[in-house]
Formats: structure tokens, C-alpha cells, sequence
């Protein structure tokens, strides 16, 4: 697994496989489970579906690849897969940036920036 911003890759079998933190990802998920929080918490719960859904949104993968991500999170087993899943949504609500990073402060502002 390997984080950058913006992005986050696992490994699934023998193929590498790279998900994107964009507002479409962010907003398939919301609407396929009426938020990220909620799709967040059936991942912590090993929901197939949602551990599935969260890579099909972030890897943008549809048709023969989607239906083949259920066969990869089965064989990579469902607890190593989920925590994955659940890193991404959280990049996912960080803007994809880690958790507890902000972006970069004006290098001339002062206190909060207002004179």
C-alpha cells in the first residue's frame, strides 16, 4: 500500500491498482450510501459491497473490471482489504490529504490572515 497525495495504491492478487481521490469518487460513494461517514462505517463492518464499491469508485473501474474486484477482495480477504477501503474514504474527506493535514498557509500572511 502506498499513499501519495491524492491517491492511494493496493495491491489486489497480482495486480496493482490505484485509486483517485476526485469529487466523483467522493460523490459515487456518497450517493451509492447516503454519505462517506456511512460507507466508512460498513467497511469497518467487512461490507463486501462497500469494500467493493470503494475501490470500483476510486480506481473508476465499470463493467468486467468492477465485477473482478469482487473476486480480488474475496482472495485478499476481506479484514487486509477493508482498512485500505477505509484509508481512502478518509483521504476522500480530507480533500485527498491525510489525515490532519492542511494545505500550505500563505508564506506572507500573518496570524490568520486577515489585517
Amino acid at each position: 500500500m502506498q499513499i501519495s497525495q491524492g491517491r492511494k495504491t493496493i495491491t489486489l492478487g497480482d495486480e496493482t491498482v490505484e485509486m483517485l481521490c476526485t469529487p466523483r469518487a467522493a460523490m459515487r460513494l456518497s450517493d451509492a450510501f447516503g454519505g462517506l461517514l456511512q460507507a466508512q462505517q460498513r467497511c469497518i463492518g467487512l461490507d463486501m459491497t462497500a469494500i467493493v464499491a470503494v475501490i470500483n469508485a476510486g480506481a473508476n473501474r465499470a463493467g468486467d473490471a468492477a465485477k473482478r474486484t469482487e473476486a480480488q477482495v474475496f482472495a485478499a480477504g476481506l479484514q487486509d482489504v477493508a482498512g485500505d477501503a477505509i484509508e481512502f474514504i478518509t483521504l476522500l474527506c480530507n480533500g485527498g490529504k491525510p489525515r490532519g493535514e492542511s494545505a500550505p498557509a500563505d508564506e506572507g500572511a500573518e496570524g490568520n490572515g486577515q489585517s
